[in-house]
């Protein structure tokens, strides 16, 4: 037994056979051990390719993010990019699942009603005859399909046949509309109204110093540093656009300004504050915002964040004119959308530091809605 073991071991050494043999299986087995890993940290959709039938493309459930207390219009922009992102994705067959804010008992069909049944179908037709895809509810999915996850990157959507989608889709719950009456300006009444909507950013989020990495920097600031022109406009800086523009706008006689809790450089007694700015420019118009009306504050009080950030949009986008900064606001970004697709024009004020004022006129798309064109015009006599 012993002579027949150490023959054994002898064999094992000189055998050029047996070493190979191996050598390789050593080789498979860690080829083997660093595919399964990868697998484990991949995004499901890079294997998409392998699956044979067809899938249903959606994405995690924690990834949708919808909060009562932030970013309303960013949640409107992200969800129609989870569509658009799905769509794109999708091969013939493949089914892109509708997000779940959308969905029977989601957060923009129950506590957060601005999209009703009609408008979910809406926009499975529109996925459909626009984008090319098959976009179906969870409950309407085939039994037994594969889930196959997929990461948006928080992406807005830029499709023109969502955003149109977006624009056309939306409503206004009831409960807001108590709230809607008495902070849009004196009658009010969900209509187009001869008065200029501004949407101001000069909230003290905008100029404080907690999103800026040194926390010494105002934040439009940096914003400034990093794209090389400038995003801190003063309310002087705004109204002194309008007032240069004031030909082009329909009336003057009547704004209403747009703003939250305003940075502590422009407070009231200041003589920076938007109120004293505005009527300093406009002394006959009535200017209007929401502080100077205690029904309006008292009913405001009783809606979440998101709701009172509806009615400012309600209010711009029925505005017979509306003055904003899309390039720099995401509010400001939709407001315009939504009244070019209703056939209505609006401005952005841009503020070269040279000391030229100019207003940017959106030109209506009410003709051909998938091809606005902005045009720039200065209106400096």
């Amino acid at each position: 037994i012993t002579s027949a073991c150490k023959m054994r071991s002898v064999r094992r050494r000189v055998d050029p056979r047996y070493n190979n043999n191996r050598r390789w299986l050593r080789v498979a087995l860690v080829i083997l051990v660093v595919a399964c890993a990868g697998l484990l940290f991949l995004d499901e959709t890079i294997l998409l390719h392998l699956y044979v039938t067809p899938v249903a493309l959606y994405t995690l459930g924690s990834d949708r993010g919808f909060s009562h207390d932030c970013c309303l219009t960013n949640h409107f922009l992200r969800t129609i990019g989870r569509v658009e992102l799905g769509c794109r994705m999708a091969r013939e067959g493949d089914f892109v699942v509708l997000p779940e804010d959308l969905d029977e008992g989601g957060a923009f069909r129950t506590h957060f009603p601005v999209f009703p049944e009609t408008a979910v179908e809406a926009l499975e037709i529109a996925a459909r005859d626009r984008l090319g895809c098959r976009l179906v509810r969870r409950s309407a999915l085939p039994r037994g399909i594969r889930w196959v996850s997929y990461d948006y990157g928080r992406k807005f959507g830029a499709h023109p046949a969502l955003q149109e989608w977006l624009a056309t889709s939306m409503s206004l719950p009831q409960k807001l509309l108590p709230a809607l009456e008495s902070c849009g300006g004196d009658g009010f009444d969900g209509s187009l109204v001869p008065t200029v909507a501004v949407h101001m950013r000069v909230e003290e989020d905008w100029y404080g110093t907690n999103y800026s990495p040194d926390k010494r920097t105002p934040y439009c600031t940096m914003k400034k540093a990093q794209n090389g022109r400038l995003f801190c406009y003063s309310p002087s800086d705004i109204f002194n656009a309008i007032y240069n523009s004031k030909d082009v706008l329909s009336d003057t006689r009547r704004f209403s300004l747009l703003f939250g809790d305003v940075a502590s450089r422009y407070e009231v007694g200041t003589r920076g504050h938007p109120l004293e700015v505005a009527k300093s420019y406009f002394p006959g118009s009535s200017i209007f915002h929401k502080s100077v009306s205690n029904t309006c504050l008292e009913r405001l009080r009783r809606l979440t964040y998101n709701e009172r950030a509806l009615v400012d949009l309600w209010i711009a986008t029925n505005a017979a004119d509306f003055v904003g900064t899309p390039d720099q606001s995401s509010m400001s970004d939709l407001i315009v959308r939504i009244r070019q697709y209703k056939g209505l024009d609006g401005f952005s004020y841009s503020l070269p530091e040279k000391g030229e004022f100019k207003a940017t006129s959106l030109k209506s798309c009410a003709t051909q809605p998938l091809e606005c064109v902005v045009e720039s015009a200065n209106f400096i006599k």
